[in-house]
């Protein structure tokens, strides 16, 4: 079931979505044709986008499309200046439209036509011209353009005056006024007058905008009105509105989830794509999904970016991964370029690898940090080195802090050590800063504080760390708890685990074949105390051969007491 995790993956917070949503719809109104209705798009779009071209078609003359008559615009004869006027907008002819509104506004004083010149104005940045055409067009009741003067003195942070004309429009029918009406309340905190704008453009009948519908959903679910939320969101779906599906996607669960994820990407709306992507990958439809990632990418959502390239790495092409992990990069996601840098140190790209650890770490990536902080420490770079690694430590990477504690320790910073080592260990994702933490307080005779800390690194899964809990409470006492805590390093795979669990077998008087077999894991594993111990054990039961092995094995390893008994010369050292 899907619920809270997927929220967790936007980009932007749910309110900031909505709004940003809304906005595109207000900006897209202001620059359509007065009085038009229009489909808000799920993501902002540029506040002068480019209408669609047509066919160009003449506004005077003889007709060049099937219905169309000749238009006469001139300042005699200006009742036919505002259908020219949009003729020549649809057309392209921009200089020939203008001309044409102006002559409908200023001669004909028709308030349509002030209001179309004044959405011409906005094509050019000339927003004063454009508020006082919208401004007069609204003193004479057009509510178009009361809603577009609402627009312009809202930029101008003139809220009040936007609120007057905002309501005005929507009083008048402007169903995209009433959604700005709403939106506002909301900056204004007044919840429950948001509310009735929202849906007074949210309507029972069948005249209603589905993006109010949304922006309904998306307040009544901050409020914790779960259920009215998915009323409004299903309502806004069901219209087609797709950011509704990817808000209705977000509050269900299971198929249902992701069928409104799959409705939004077919409406056009990227985080629904992004969504309904990993919808699929949990289905393993992996084709699909990687399909889904590249719309979302291509919409800007930049953890489908990442998706992609993971996807595409997965399927051997990381040359081709590189695209989307640079794009999520370019948006700033830590994790994308922390992953490219690695692609690209895979080909030799170093310099460039380097770079972009660089970025992921000053984007606040604690993995990122933490690579680039060893890079610095095998380059010689110690203080670089620990400076990325306590900025991933400050952000909870257990790693790092244990890191920058065993360089804080190399050059006698033992209260930057402890501290880092201590940072470590409460982080809970780093057992062996645990282990750290007691090595170094033991050596300052804090025995039970160093007890604490290796007890936690054993039950953190850190294998020296059992180790050295084992040799505390075998130096209690305790016996059975040492032995225990031995097992579990030597089952972690720990050759001198294994070897300290032998000896323990053997101070107990255990059979000699359970520690022999102890021993030999030891061996196996290449600790050469344990291969010293497997030929005393050995040679005790007269299995000189096997133990001459074990000892050979063991002084190769660099034990001193395994050469001497192997009859070898002493390592050197």
């Amino acid at each position: 079931m899907r619920g809270n995790p997927g929220r967790n993956r936007r980009t932007a917070t749910e309110n900031a979505v909505a709004r940003g949503a809304t906005r595109a719809l207000l900006l897209l109104a202001l620059l359509a044709a007065a009085g038009c209705r229009t489909t808000p798009p799920a993501e902002p779009v540029p506040a002068v986008p480019d209408r669609p071209r047509g066919t160009p078609i003449a506004t005077t003359g003889a007709p060049r499309g099937p219905g169309l008559r000749p238009l006469v615009c001139t300042e005699e004869f200006p009742q036919e200046c505002l259908e020219a006027g949009r003729r020549h907008r649809d057309a392209g002819t921009l200089v020939e439209a203008e001309e044409s509104f102006r002559i409908s506004c200023v001669v004909g004083l028709d308030p349509a036509g002030c209001t179309e010149l004044g959405l011409l104005m906005t094509r050019d940045g000339r927003w004063e011209e454009a508020e006082e055409l919208f401004r007069q067009a609204c003193d004479a009741d057009e509510a178009q353009a009361c809603y577009n003067l609402a627009i312009v003195v809202e930029d101008q942070n003139d809220l009040g005056s936007a609120e007057i004309f905002y309501d005005r429009a929507c009083r008048a029918g402007v169903l995209e006024s009433c959604v700005g009406l709403g939106q506002l309340r909301q900056i204004l905190q007044r919840p429950a007058d948001a509310e009735a704008a929202f849906r007074a453009a949210c309507g029972e009948g069948p005249a209603f905008l589905p993006a109010a519908c949304s922006a309904l959903g998306v307040m009544l679910r901050t409020q914790g009105r779960a259920e009215d939320a998915r009323t409004a969101f299903t309502r806004a779906c069901e219209a087609g509105d797709a950011a509704g599906c990817r808000e209705l996607g977000w509050d269900a669960g299971g198929d249902s989830a992701a069928q409104a994820f799959e409705r939004g990407c077919a409406g056009g709306d990227p985080q629904a794509c992004h969504e309904h992507g990993l919808a699929l990958v949990a289905a393993t439809r992996f084709d699909e999904a990687e399909a889904a990632f590249r719309t979302a990418c291509e919409g800007d959502v930049r953890q489908a970016c990442l998706e992609l390239g993971h996807r595409l790495v997965s399927r051997g092409k990381p040359d081709e991964a590189e695209a989307p992990y640079r794009r999520a990069c370019d948006a700033d996601l830590a994790e994308a370029c922390r992953v490219l840098a690695g692609l690209l140190e895979r080909r030799g790209a170093t310099d460039e690898a380097d770079g972009l650890l660089d970025r992921a770490c000053t984007l606040d990536d604690p993995a990122a940090c933490l690579v680039r902080g060893a890079d610095l420490l095998a380059s010689g770079d110690a203080r670089g080195a620990e400076a990325a690694f306590r900025k991933a430590c400050d952000k909870g990477h257990g790693e790092a802090c244990r890191s920058l504690g065993a360089s804080l320790e190399q050059r006698r910073d033992r209260r930057g050590a402890e501290q880092a080592y201590a940072a470590g260990c409460a982080a809970g994702n780093a057992p062996a800063a645990c282990t750290a933490l007691g090595n170094l307080i033991q050596d300052r005779r804090r025995a039970g504080e160093a007890h604490d800390a290796w007890r936690r690194a054993c039950e953190g899964g850190d294998p020296p760390g059992c180790l050295a809990f084992g040799e505390a409470e075998a130096r209690d006492g305790r016996t059975a708890e040492a032995e225990a805590a031995f097992r579990t390093a030597c089952g972690r795979a720990y050759g001198p685990g294994c070897t300290a669990l032998g000896k323990a077998i053997e101070a107990r008087g255990g059979l000699w074949t359970e520690a022999n077999d102890t021993y030999r894991r030891a061996c196996d594993l290449d600790d050469a105390a344990g291969c010293h111990a497997l030929g005393v054990v050995l040679e005790a039961h007269d299995r000189f051969a096997d133990a001459i092995a074990a000892y050979r094995r063991g002084c190769l390893l660099g034990h001193a007491a395994a050469c001497e008994a192997a009859g070898m010369p002493a390592p050197t050292r």
